[in-house]
């Protein structure tokens, strides 16, 4: 029984360290290496989406901290379809260091429920995703 247990333990040691959710150790780049990416040194976030007046889905990203460069940034709201490639709600884009993005769009059809999430990509690259969003009938 040892055995199993200790062979599960270190199964699930390997995962969470492929995986980059191993939390035990933690690297802290030094600020005066410039080879260093962005997302190394700020905090890149996107929140889950919202339903404001009228019906539209409304989302929140963007970037924070002090030593943010100034890059190319983006953010996403997407219609999860199961089976079919997911459908751009709303995109806004701005270059910028440190600030928010706000993307706004309109819902789609009221005939079911609707799962949304947004994406902030920071020169081209995906850095962060929200959570699911689900209405019901917007």
């Amino acid at each position: 029984m040892k055995t199993a247990k200790r062979t599960c333990t270190t199964l699930l040691a390997a995962f969470a360290l492929l995986t980059g959710t191993a939390t035990a150790a933690v690297a802290i780049p030094r600020v005066s290496d410039s080879s260093l990416p962005a997302a190394a040194v700020c905090n890149n976030y996107a929140y889950k989406p919202y339903q404001v007046a009228g019906g539209d889905i409304a989302a929140v990203g963007g970037r924070s901290g002090n030593l943010c460069g100034n890059a190319h940034v983006e953010l996403f709201i997407w219609e999860h379809l199961a089976l079919q490639p997911d459908r751009e709600v709303a995109h806004v884009s701005r270059t910028y260091a440190s600030g928010e993005l706000i993307a706004q769009g309109a819902c789609g059809s009221v005939e079911a429920s609707h799962a949304f999430y947004s994406e902030l990509r920071l020169n081209g690259q995906v850095v962060a995703e929200s959570d699911r969003f689900t209405i019901y009938r917007c």
